[in-house]
């Protein structure tokens, strides 16, 4: 059996690395736009692995990188530009398939082609899309949640990150993280999903289970909307949102979206367009006095999902604490999506998965499973309250 793993980069390979371990026999052909990237990777895992050049937006590129292959992974951002073509490939050729899609415009477009559905379930596919950590194991949490609750109403996701964190970014990490929290975003409102304005007041104030303090957190584009909405469409909210762990972090982030926004394709002279120059200026080191971190000391996903048990409203949280096992040394982190699509991958070949056609981690995945695997596999820690919100309904 072959597996196609397209992206040499940091989930791509700790992806390739993690499922190797898991499937020993299983040959792995890396591919990335720079061939030296994945023959570097498929260097390290061993004779079983190849590595080799493709640009997914090159039919002829691509085609022979899906020659003799069972399964794809597709780790290789940013989604809301390079979702499609890979995808697209797989429904035709009936290969199982599975990405860590994050953006929520592209997946609205993929979960309501009715074309595509019905030609994947045609040729037998089986593409699960957004199985990463957030999109992905927040949709599983969320899942829990909702079975948990006699009624669930809402759903809230907010990412909670550190300024200096964007210092790892890589370009396609910045690009999302840009596309995310600019323009218009979508929510789900009143059972409905609507565009509403990105990075934008009201706020909320969120505390994470275990915190001493609040952030502020503020809309932000995210795949679990479209996702959680489409798959329970009985909710009357979803909504993502983006903290930067205090005022200050907020508005650099805000400031750093509009100099990213400031100027649409290459500038000239440059031959780079604004958000390469700002991955440039990270790298070297130059903005470090401007991404200093500031609040809590939190990295993680807090999903809380709201509603009525025994008649009474209640709100599950779920705080996905990313770093949660700090006694792992540093040099033997993986990163929590690299794990979180081998698993998902894993199952995938092990038929062990509800389904064809697009699916998505929170209807075709045993929930329960993914989530004691990738707690057992990776540095992140479930930390979980309750909080009662009124008395029960008479």
């Amino acid at each position: 059996m072959r597996t196609l793993i397209l992206g040499a980069g940091g989930v791509g390979s700790g992806a390739a690395r993690h499922l190797s371990a898991l499937r020993p026999d299983l040959d792995l052909r890396i591919a990335d736009l720079y061939e030296e990237a994945a023959q570097r990777v498929a260097a390290e895992l061993g004779p079983r692995a190849e590595g080799i050049a493709v640009d997914l937006h090159d039919p002829a590129s691509l085609a022979p990188a899906l020659d003799g292959v069972d399964a794809v992974l597709h780790t290789a951002g940013p989604f809301y530009r390079n979702a499609r073509p890979l995808l697209e490939a797989a429904a035709e050729r009936g290969i199982a398939y599975l990405d860590i899609d994050d953006d929520d415009d592209m997946l609205l477009s993929l979960l309501g082609d009715e074309e595509l559905r019905g030609r994947a379930e045609e040729s037998g596919a089986r593409l699960v899309v957004g199985a990463g950590t957030t999109p992905g194991m927040s949709n599983l949490v969320a899942r829990r949640s909702i079975d948990a609750l006699d009624e669930a109403q809402d759903v809230q996701i907010t990412m909670l990150l550190p300024l200096a964190v964007a210092k790892r970014f890589s370009p396609a990490v910045l690009d999302h993280m840009v596309h995310i929290s600019t323009g218009e975003v979508l929510a789900q409102r009143d059972g409905e999903i609507t565009p509403i304005p990105a990075y934008a007041e009201p706020r909320e104030e969120v505390t994470p289970p275990g915190a001493q303090q609040s952030v502020p957190a503020l809309t932000a584009g995210h795949g679990e909307t479209v996702m959680l909405a489409r798959s329970f469409p009985h909710l009357q909210e979803v909504t993502v949102r983006l903290s930067w762990l205090g005022e200050q972090g907020n508005a650099t982030w805000r400031m750093i979206t509009a100099i990213a926004r400031g100027a649409e394709g290459e500038i000239e002279g440059l031959g780079a367009t604004a958000t390469q120059v700002l991955v440039h200026l990270i790298r070297a080191g130059a903005l470090d006095e401007l991404l200093a971190s500031e609040g809590v000391p939190t990295v993680g996903t807090l999903v809380e999902v709201q509603g009525l048990r025994n008649g009474q409203p209640v709100r599950l949280r779920t705080l996905m604490d990313l770093l949660g096992k700090r006694d792992v040394p540093p040099e033997m982190r993986q990163d929590p999506t690299a794990v979180a699509a081998a698993i998902g991958l894993d199952a995938l070949l092990d038929g062990r998965i509800t389904g064809t056609g697009v699916l998505t981690p929170e209807l075709c995945f045993d929930g329960e499973d993914l989530l004691r695997r990738f707690e057992a596999d990776s540095t992140v820690l479930f930390v979980e309250d309750e909080i009662v919100e009124g008395p029960a309904a008479q």
